[in-house]
């Protein structure tokens, strides 16, 4: 899924259908940068498998992009970036543990 969000952001639909999951995406991203991966995911279900759509595939993928601020961007060095993109993927290893995968990536004009 793809979404651009914009300063007003209104999500509806019928229950069950992913609205609270879709808003808990940036709350599970900064646990994750906060908490770590365990209690970041262990906060939400015991079992990571609960948190994968229908329990189709292996893991969760998520990504986030974001434009940096001018204000900020004047503040890091002269590399000319103007947006940023957060990676991380959850799932189960070969011995059924809870294993992530996070890129940080940015990219240039």
């Amino acid at each position: 899924m793809r979404q651009e969000l914009g300063p007003l952001q209104v999500v509806v639909g019928p229950n069950a259908s992913g609205k609270s999951a879709f808003l808990d995406v940036m709350g599970l991203l900064g646990d994750l940068l906060r908490l770590g991966l365990v209690p970041a995911v262990r906060s939400r279900t015991p079992d990571v498998m609960n948190l994968i759509w229908m329990g189709e595939g292996r893991r969760l993928e998520l990504a986030v992009e974001l434009e940096i601020p001018e204000d900020r961007r004047i503040r890091l060095p002269a590399n000319g970036y103007r947006r940023a993109r957060y990676e991380v993927a959850l799932g189960l290893d070969a011995k059924r543990t809870l294993d992530t995968r996070r890129d940080a990536l940015a990219e240039a004009r």
